[in-house]
């Protein structure tokens, strides 16, 4: 305002009126806040940062970004170990089974989990860099398709580790876009959902 118009103001301060007051302590009360510096954790900023960053990706369509595919080679199954000698074998879908897989520079560590009376199995996972260890696998999405359904979809952790529960006896495949580097890692699951082997031992 005008320096008339805030002599004029201060002189109806002094006059006591209480709503002028109480406005006049209101927006002085305002006027250092906005003034004042915050200083903000840096551990809060990276937690923000990361769930800002986990909304813009989930409202992108993943599953139809022009990605560059990195077909995931089998490296280890758990099931093609030797067992013990009179070992029994867990009913047809039970169990847990460990996999391994390499995708261009990439390693994908998964374990499929099922429980007889569970007709879902859950999926845990790790993703890595193997040519550059020191590469930020975290806040990546990791996606569960059934043909062009999503079934399930998470975010990798600080370590690349995630976890999708619940996931449907389908013929489900693991999408890991890379928008980042133009790529996708890309597997299929279907083979590798019955976590045991009828004709084993």
């Amino acid at each position: 305002m005008t320096a008339e118009k805030a002599r004029y103001a201060a002189e109806h301060l002094k006059e006591g009126c209480p709503s002028c007051e109480d406005a006049a302590g209101w927006l002085l009360r305002l006027n250092e806040s906005a003034a004042r510096e915050v200083q903000v954790p840096d551990d809060l900023v990276k937690v923000a940062k990361a769930i800002m960053q986990a909304r813009t990706r989930e409202t992108e369509d993943l599953t139809r970004a022009a990605l560059r595919r990195l077909k995931a080679v089998l490296k280890y199954d758990s099931m093609l170990d030797l067992q013990p000698a009179g070992a029994r074998s867990l009913p047809l879908g039970c169990g847990t089974r460990m996999l391994l897989f390499r995708a261009g520079e990439y390693s994908v560590d998964l374990r499929l989990e099922a429980e007889p009376e569970h007709v879902n199995w859950t999926l845990v996972g790790q993703l890595s860099n193997d040519d550059n260890p020191s590469d930020e696998m975290s806040n990546l999405p990791v996606l569960v398709m059934a043909g062009k359904k999503v079934v399930g979809k998470t975010f990798s952790n600080e370590f690349g580790e995630f976890i999708l529960p619940d996931l449907p006896r389908q013929r489900l495949h693991l999408c890991v876009p890379l928008a980042a580097e133009g790529q996708q890692i890309d597997l299929a699951l279907n083979r590798f959902q019955e976590t045991t082997d009828q004709d084993r031992n």
